[in-house]
């Protein structure tokens, strides 16, 4: 009958031997790398293999089925992670990283794989040459040791019980993310007039910038994070019963979708909107100047925006005008003359106004106050598509309404700002985006 502490012993067996080969070996012997190369490889497989169905474990196992393993007998660390382009991989250094018992080892197969999955490859960049490369290493060893028990108050790895003595720190809070050491750990050496580059080091960290290109990593970087999210997917719908409580809250905030700002979406679809001309004869036609019969153009200085207003009782008073502050402030500094038409609609369209300023707006009396229709908006957009066509449509609304459009829009530059929960809008295809309207957010 199979024995797990047998198999456990077995690997103690297996870096007893390798430590022994590689003290024996001056690594100009080419067979002799490989066999090296090929325990190695072998150790680090069986301990994979012993993480395989256990509650604490089972998840890095099933992730570390899509990345490389390999070994690198220059590096200066026991391990450390990267991109090659199209796959991550996790690298060993044999003669260090046998050294430590198999539970270390395991323990650094899944601080590598913290550092791969909370994408510190891409994240670490932002901070380069702002702040130095000790620093960012710690803040992001700090935030991944805490929670592996083997790391976390281990004293020859960096993490919260070390970096509060050695950098004079107090009131560390746990469980944050590498940010939040990074700056914690750069603060405090500035007060202190810390030089990190002369400070001697004590501790096991990982130099990446050896290993990672920088330039490299952010032309990869949509890559990397595309690719991350459905690895963690498909690791995370493997193993959803298996995980323990910190791993969980890490990955389900990972998968997490980001939070889309409406005004950053309305300042992109501004930013797309082609020039406005209309056609005249007191031009000529700048590709056929001789040809008196065709006509020239001339700029047409508005921009067509439509605001509309969900009044079936979703927004008050006070909150439309909030709104429609917000969208005009962010029209009116985007270097571009716009016209506005605002709308209020419940079940139909109950007032229309055109304004190029904001004090024009009039919000004295709120128009309708029945059910809720989108189609009339649309439809009268479509009504006037010589005037409409390249314009955008801001819908601000609680969501509840029709289930389908009574027609197709002119295009799809539609904003649907929806109060409280996207998932509210109620249209099956929306012929556009669907953004949150977080009015506690727009208050501040």
């Amino acid at each position: 009958m199979f024995s797990y502490d047998c198999f456990q012993y077995k690997i103690e067996d297996k870096i007893d031997s390798i430590n022994e080969l590689i003290k024996n070996s001056n690594f100009k012997n080419k067979e002799e790398v490989q066999e090296i190369t090929y325990k190695s490889n072998e150790i680090i497989n069986d301990i994979i293999f012993s993480m395989r169905k256990t509650k604490e474990y089972n998840f890095f196992a099933v992730f570390l089925e899509k990345i490389d393993i390999c070994m690198d007998y220059e590096s200066e660390f026991e391990a450390y992670c990267n991109f090659t382009g199209s796959h991550f991989l996790i690298a060993f250094n044999p003669k260090l990283i046998f050294r430590k018992n198999k539970f270390i080892i395991r323990s650094l197969i899944i601080h590598e794989l913290y550092h791969i999955i909370l994408n510190h490859l891409v994240r670490r960049n932002k901070y380069l040459n702002k702040i130095d490369n000790l620093t960012i290493n710690i803040g992001m060893d700090v935030a991944i040791n805490q929670h592996i028990p083997e790391l976390e108050n281990n004293p020859e790895y960096y993490n919260i019980p070390i970096i509060k003595r050695e950098f004079n720190l107090f009131n560390v809070l746990e469980n944050k993310n590498c940010e939040y050491y990074i700056e914690l750990i750069n603060q405090q050496n500035k007060k202190n007039g810390f030089k990190q580059e002369k400070k001697e080091v004590k501790f096991n960290h990982e130099k990446w910038t050896d290993k990672i290109s920088k330039s490299f990593i952010d032309k990869k970087s949509d890559l990397i994070e595309t690719l991350l999210n459905n690895m963690i997917k498909d690791a995370y719908s493997k193993t959803r019963g298996e995980l323990p409580g910190g791993l969980k809250e890490i990955i389900e905030m990972t998968l997490e979708e980001p939070i889309i700002r409406w005004q950053d979406v309305l300042k992109q679809f501004i930013g797309r909107i082609p020039f406005p001309f209309k056609r005249t004869r007191t031009r000529f036609n700048r590709r056929m100047p001789d040809r008196l019969d065709l006509l020239g153009r001339i700029s047409d200085h508005y921009f067509k925006i439509v605001i509309a207003f969900d009044t079936s009782s979703s927004l008050t008073e006070e909150q439309i005008k909030l709104c429609f502050n917000e969208a005009y402030n962010i029209i009116s500094l985007q270097n571009k003359n716009f016209e506005i038409t605002l709308i209020h609609c419940d079940s139909r369209i109950q007032n229309i106004q055109k304004i190029k300023r904001a004090n024009q707006a009039d919000f004295s009396k709120i128009h309708g106050r029945g059910g809720t229709a989108f189609s009339p908006v649309i439809e009268y957009m479509k009504d006037n598509k010589h005037l409409y066509s390249n314009s955008i449509l801001l819908y601000f609304t609680d969501g509840f309404g029709e289930n389908q459009l009574t027609t197709k829009p002119i295009n799809n530059q539609i904003l649907w700002v929806v109060l409280n929960d996207t998932k509210n809008l109620s249209l099956e295809n929306p012929y556009g985006r669907v953004l949150l309207l977080d009015l506690e957010e727009l208050k501040k």
